[in-house]
């Protein structure tokens, strides 16, 4: 019988679609959350014409070191490839149930798809993380 490795690995190329914002947990450890926007566009065989559709986000969270260094060099529209492990992370979002005089706001709980990250390389970023970049299309 032949062993076979599994390994949980990831690398992703995409633009950061947040302002990316450093927090601490209650153990003092810096985490980075960062929406990554990868572009779904293709070539049309018929055309040669971009189609541009929706991208597909993917949430990536950055811990420690590698997060206050992230937030010195990441700014919304840059452009990254990162390379990590998958992960379920926790998020919440509100929602309205019901219509009319009977809806109420609701806080929904909700696990997603994400990548936490182990390296980040910077395929175009700028000079300071208060410095933008175009506003990239999606």
């Amino acid at each position: 019988m032949v062993a076979v490795s599994m390994r949980n690995q990831a690398t992703i190329e995409g633009r950061v679609g947040n302002v990316p914002e450093l927090r601490y947990t209650s153990s003092q450890k810096a985490v980075v959350n960062l929406s990554i926007a990868i572009s779904n566009d293709y070539k049309a065989k018929d055309s040669d014409e971009w189609v541009k559709r929706e991208p597909t986000w993917i949430e990536v969270v950055v811990w420690g070191k590698q997060a206050e260094r992230c937030i010195e060099s990441t700014a919304k529209g840059c452009r990254v490839q990162i390379h990590g492990s998958l992960t379920t992370i926790k998020k919440k979002r509100s929602q309205t149930v019901g219509n009319g005089k009977l809806a109420k706001p609701v806080e929904v709980e909700y696990k997603t798809i994400g990548i936490t990250a182990a390296e980040i390389r910077y395929i175009d970023k700028p000079n300071s993380a208060t410095e933008s970049i175009a506003e990239p299309d999606f």
